[in-house]
């Protein structure tokens, strides 16, 4: 691309031709900071975990018929296997948050962060 101006260089010198056939972009790259660790980049995060499907789903109803016959019976047997349970209600899959710990991170450390209600709010409406 022909430049009718003038053009600094690469070797620094000013160019006042009328057209210039060729120029080379120079890229410039600065020193590192004495003192401050070159950047490096963050390690990949590990996949996360699924938490394990509770046992006992009916093709198409999955745990919803255990859920309406005995809700407390269901839920409190959900802890048995784990932390985080999830469970099939009809096409859907939910958490089911089981231990005490995480319950409290969920809705107090955390609650900005997780949204509540949407499960209720899908399967209300």
């Amino acid at each position: 691309m022909p430049l009718t101006t003038e053009t600094l260089t690469t070797t620094g010198t000013l160019a006042t031709t009328e057209t210039l056939a060729t120029t080379e972009t120079l890229t410039t790259t600065k020193p590192p900071r004495p003192g401050v660790p070159p950047r490096t980049p963050a390690p990949a995060r590990p996949p996360a975990a699924v938490p394990p499907l509770a046992p006992g789903a009916l093709p198409g109803l999955g745990h919803a018929a255990a859920l309406l016959r005995d809700p407390l019976g269901f839920l409190g047997s959900l802890a048995r296997h784990g932390g985080v349970v999830r469970i099939r209600l009809g096409p859907r899959t939910v958490c089911v948050v089981t231990d005490a710990a995480l319950v409290h991170t969920l809705l107090v450390a955390l609650a900005y962060d997780c949204p509540r209600g949407a499960v209720q709010d899908d399967l209300g409406g």
